[in-house]
């Protein structure tokens, strides 16, 4: 893995996966494994003693998991349902027990923002914003306000919510196909929509209802028959938008922009 190198593995499983930001792994693995030959040299390392090491690490894994399970059943469940006794909020797809605990508690009583653009404010879930006269950059990364854990759950499960509910899927659709998104940037716009929702029934604490893109309401089934016919986003703009096609055009660029200095320099 070492002599391949990274670009290598990386194309080696980047055929395997449709979203090319689930291969981050792949920098991680190559440089944890360029780690491992330094710690233990290049010659066979002794593999009962990485045994013990491995063992002792998924044991120290085990009761972290168990101590997390025990915290989550015998404290944060219960005072989550307290906090949210009808539980609406589990009524978005995508939004499990966990993700709506996390939203519930953070935000507490929604009314102290005075309308979702302050509550967007708050939870940090844009992308953030430089500006400079009449200039303003766009394109940024998401900005660092906000609580981690809400952003967190708001991307994952507004990632779950794509494929279930249209209004999201149409969101992630047009990002994708579009604006020339890549996976992770449509899916931080479906989640600031996903927060959206997350502040109306928190606000008015009614139950969401799953409805088509024109407001018509739908059953699960529908919604799912209605994206895979028209928010299916074809493996070609996948390929397309993902990180090796983003960084040849980048180089692309680079390289013409490198010729107009040097035409303008002969001339």
């Amino acid at each position: 893995m070492v002599a391949a190198g990274a670009e290598e593995v990386w194309g080696t499983f980047e055929a395997l996966s449709d979203q090319e930001d689930g291969l981050k792994w792949v920098d991680y693995l190559v440089k944890l494994a360029t780690e491992v030959i330094q710690l233990y040299g290049p010659a066979s390392p002794d593999y009962a003693l990485l045994r013990e090491e491995v063992s002792r690490e998924q044991k120290q894994l085990a009761y972290l998991e168990a101590r997390e399970k025990a915290v989550w059943r015998g404290t944060v469940r219960p005072l989550y349902r307290q906090l949210h006794p009808s539980r609406h909020l589990e009524t978005l797809l995508g939004v499990g027990e966990r993700g709506a605990a996390v939203f519930a508690s953070f935000t507490g009583r929604a009314g102290r923002f005075p309308d979702n653009r302050h509550f967007r404010g708050w939870h940090g879930m844009i992308p953030d914003s430089r500006q400079s006269g009449a200039a303003e950059s766009k394109g940024l990364h998401i900005s660092q306000a906000g609580p981690d854990l809400v952003k967190k759950f708001g991307f994952l499960d507004a990632d779950v919510g794509r494929k279930y509910d249209p209004q999201i899927a149409v969101i992630y659709h047009d990002q994708m196909m579009n604006k020339g998104k890549h996976h992770t940037q449509a899916v931080c716009a479906c989640a600031t929509h996903l927060l959206d929702r997350v502040y109306v029934i928190l606000e008015e604490d009614r139950p969401y209802e799953l409805r088509d893109v024109d407001g018509t309401p739908v059953t699960r089934e529908q919604a799912r028959a209605i994206i895979a016919e028209r928010y299916t986003v074809p493996e070609e703009v996948r390929k397309r938008n993902n990180r090796r096609a983003r960084k040849e055009r980048a180089e692309r660029r680079m390289e013409r922009k490198q010729k107009q200095r040097e035409n303008r320099r002969r001339r």
